[in-house]
């Protein structure tokens, strides 16, 4: 890999920090998902049970702590720092994006990252797993001063990394070091692609610069890309599928009032196929193994949401079935199933004005079909063409 960067003329420094020098930071408000294993710490994926909220990257900030700003809030007590070079052979093509202020992995096809080598920061009187402790783990608890975590959290994060790991501290704002100006210099993509080179990253995207050199980079921003995107399709799918399962019985059939139109239940079953059209994309950039775990929490998505769905197509139908239309000698009746009505009452506990205002506008749509049907001009049967004119 050294001989590759050397060769290709890419600097081995960010921002003039060597890339041994570059360490990968995070917050964190707890450790449940937190373990040891082999003196490192392993991150995993504590809300893969209910995927609220699902992220499927985690994210690190370079030689510094993150502050709290309008997209997010930091105020955690615990921090996990690791070498980002480590991080990088620990878990091979699984660098999502990289900059100073955000970069990412993708998590393993186990929802893991490894960070080898940890140190964790904890205030004092903390709780810390017993996994972390017999593993090998170096833990560093910092006293806190009147109730002020992140200063005192930050101050032990900054003397580490000055002092033990001889790695320069900074100062990270919303886009990146307020020691350094990121932007409107050449020679800064030129460091991102060495950084990229640096870390195997098999992801990248190639940039041409102002003076028509051609860079391939990592991402640099979460926001648009393609983890933002399966996010976000996620999130979508587990919101309507929340709405499905919270659902009583007499509006569980009932419209999508983001989409108009569309029952609940056939909203849910489109959001889980958008995701998977998303993650078997040409355009997704991730590793076979980080695809795999995509598809296989993809796959417990569509579990949880088939008994639902099932439910909801059933009462549906149901409720399609308690009227009918019909044309007598061009007149347009609409009848009431009175057996079915009764019987989906008793059955199901549907409360019949509230399922009769529900179906209002499919008992509209199919008058109106009707309607056409019984107005429309005749039309001359067409010729059959072949053989035999």
């Amino acid at each position: 890999m050294k001989k590759d960067k050397v060769s290709s003329g890419l600097p081995n420094t960010y921002l003039n920090v060597p890339h041994d020098k570059l360490f990968a930071v995070r917050v964190a408000d707890g450790l449940d998902a937190v373990e040891g294993r082999d003196g490192s710490i392993i991150i995993g994926d504590h809300r893969s049970a209910d995927y609220k909220g699902v992220r499927n990257t985690v994210h690190f900030a370079m030689n510094g702590v993150v502050s709290s700003h309008a997209y997010g809030q930091f105020d955690g007590g615990f921090v996990i720092v690791g070498n980002l070079m480590d991080m990088a052979k620990a878990n091979p093509q699984s660098i999502g994006g990289f900059s100073a202020a955000d970069t990412w992995f993708h998590r393993d096809e186990n929802g893991e990252v490894s960070v080898p080598g940890a140190v964790l920061f904890a205030p004092e009187g903390a709780e810390i797993p017993g996994s972390i402790t017999a593993n090998g783990v170096k833990v560093i608890q910092y006293a806190v001063v009147n109730e002020d975590v992140a200063t005192a959290r930050d101050a032990a994060v900054r003397d580490y990394l000055e002092n033990v790991a001889r790695a320069p501290a900074r100062t990270i704002k919303m886009r990146g070091w307020a020691e350094a100006d990121n932007f409107g210099r050449p020679e800064y993509f030129q460091e991102l692609a060495g950084v990229a080179a640096a870390v195997g990253a098999e992801n990248t995207v190639a940039v041409t610069t102002r003076e028509g050199q051609t860079f391939r980079l990592l991402p640099d921003s979460h926001d648009g890309s393609f983890d933002e995107r399966i996010e976000s399709a996620f999130a979508a799918a587990v919101v309507r599928l929340d709405d499905l399962e919270s659902a009583n019985k007499s509006n569980i059939y009932a419209r999508d009032s983001e989409n108009g139109d569309a029952p609940l239940f056939e909203t849910v079953q489109e959001r889980i196929a958008a995701l998977e059209r998303e993650i078997q994309s040409p355009d997704n950039p991730s590793s076979p193994k980080v695809a795999v775990y995509y598809k296989r929490k993809l796959d417990d998505l569509a579990d949880r949401a088939g008994p639902q769905i099932d439910r909801a197509k059933a009462i549906r139908q149901a409720t399609l079935d308690l009227f009918s239309v019909e044309a007598t000698a061009g007149q347009i009746n609409v009848v009431t199933n009175t057996r079915a009505m009764d019987s989906l009452a008793h059955d199901e506990g549907v409360v019949i004005d509230v399922l009769e205002g529900s179906l209002s506008q499919r008992r509209a749509q199919r008058v109106q079909r009707l309607e056409s049907s019984l107005t429309a001009e005749p039309q001359e049967p067409k010729r059959a063409s072949g053989l035999g004119r």
